[in-house]
């Protein structure tokens, strides 16, 4: 892996350049899908620091609940309306700054795909230590230094973000079975087009030049991850709210040029699907243990320019922008550690407190699971799902070989177990 990093007091900044980092990915445009990548970072996650990102959360829980996975879309962003793009349609402005809430106490960041990783109770203080996100930056003038101004806060007053719904709205009623979605603030400035006021905050600006440019993935996207480990220890039950806006650093025509012809982000985002493949995101939470307060937000060109009544000075959310629209997250990743939280415990971890010497192949696997172990006089085996239902059960007594065929079965995480007389064995099996 090629890193590229510049350290400054203020900055922490890596740049991969690697095959690895992001497998799969390839150029998107409007009419192009891709699958989601896979989880390099996560991949250093422990129990007292862990990556957390909600488009990948969301990702798990369509693959576990309804045999499907998101795919990971980009679309082109821009502060100013008179430079607009030339869509398929036709011109149109862009949106023109992204933000992004994390509230990391959400069930969601604690089913089976993270087991033994860090949990954040809703008691927990915690660091937010980095956040990392990847986009394509198109650079068709190849003589002046554009910039990605970033912007990461916690702790905000209630002023600055207060708790709000929406009431009666057809389509959130349609797509989440509730009128009234809760969401919450997040301050914008449209003199500095970024987000505003957060109590603790800090703002980074990069710098976009010819060599940042050249500094890709194989497929040509950037991925950057930003130290922001001086900020303050965010309160316990504080969410992370975050914002990401373009500066350029050329000139155009006014309503003349277009976009396509200079230089901009192409912003990577997860487009949610589900087993109909109708664009309906069917997951909203707002129960006893809590509402998850989970989203991405916009600035469309009436907030941008002081148009949008009482909207002015605060981002929109994504999902509340348009029906097709309620399955937008943005790609953001926070790499967040904590001292006074838990681990995630979900189903039955793998363990190998048995003298059976389990093993099976291949995993993951899309036909028949292979299982070799030491034959028993008693013993059974077992397939439980990601809720804890046994799903298969089998007499394996006396048995060192045994097969079970997983087409019978959702794609998905199952845990196998084997109790014998030579005690308990699990392994985690993935269903693809």
């Amino acid at each position: 892996m090629k890193i590229k990093s510049t350290i400054s007091s203020s900055l922490f900044l890596l740049v991969f350049s690697a095959t690895a980092a992001f497998a799969g990915l390839q150029n998107v445009n409007e009419s192009t899908k891709i699958k989601a990548s896979s989880k390099l970072l996560q991949k250093s996650n422990t129990s007292t620091s862990r990556w957390f990102d909600y488009g990948d959360a969301i990702n798990n829980y369509y693959y576990n609940n309804v045999n499907d996975s998101s795919v990971i879309m980009s679309y082109p962003f821009f502060p100013d309306s008179t430079l607009k793009y030339n869509f398929s349609n036709g011109l149109s402005n862009t949106f023109h700054c992204i933000g992004n809430i994390l509230q990391p106490t959400d069930t969601l960041f604690n089913n089976v795909w993270y087991n033994d990783n860090l949990k954040l109770l809703p008691t927990s203080t915690y660091t937010v230590d980095s956040i990392a996100t990847e986009f394509f930056y198109i650079r068709n003038i190849t003589n002046v230094t554009d910039s990605l101004i970033i912007k990461v806060g916690v702790n905000p007053t209630a002023t600055q973000s207060g708790n709000r719904q929406f009431v009666a709205n057809v389509f959130f009623y349609d797509n989440f079975g509730d009128s009234l979605v809760k969401f919450k603030d997040v301050p914008y400035s449209s003199t500095k087009n970024e987000m505003g006021t957060i109590l603790n905050s800090k703002r980074i600006a990069i710098a976009l030049d010819s060599a940042f440019f050249a500094d890709t993935t194989e497929y040509g996207s950037n991925i950057i991850m930003i130290s922001t480990a001086d900020l303050p220890i965010a309160n316990a039950g504080s969410c992370v709210y975050t914002s990401m806006s373009f500066k350029p650093g050329f000139t155009w025509n006014l309503n003349s040029d277009t976009l396509n012809t200079k230089n901009y982000i192409r912003y990577f985002y997860y487009k949610e699907q589900n087993t109909n493949h109708d664009n309906v995101v069917r997951y909203y939470r707002d129960d006893s243990s809590g509402v998850d307060y989970n989203r991405s937000y916009i600035v469309p060109t009436k907030i941008r320019y002081n148009n949008a009544s009482t909207w002015n000075n605060k981002m929109y959310p994504r999902n509340a922008y348009s029906k097709a629209s309620t399955q937008d997250q943005y790609y953001f990743q926070y790499k967040l550690s904590s001292t006074n939280a838990g681990t995630v415990s979900v189903g039955i971890n793998e363990n190998s407190i048995s003298s059976n010497n389990l093993s099976i192949y291949p995993n993951p696997t899309s036909n028949i699971l292979n299982i070799k172990m030491n034959a028993s006089n008693t013993a059974t085996a077992k397939l439980i799902n990601i809720n804890g239902q046994v799903v298969y059960t089998e007499n394996v007594a006396n048995k060192i070989n045994a097969t079970i065929d997983m087409n019978a079965f959702a794609k998905g995480i199952y845990t196998l177990q084997i109790v014998s007389d030579k005690g308990v064995e699990t392994k985690k099996v993935i269903m693809n």
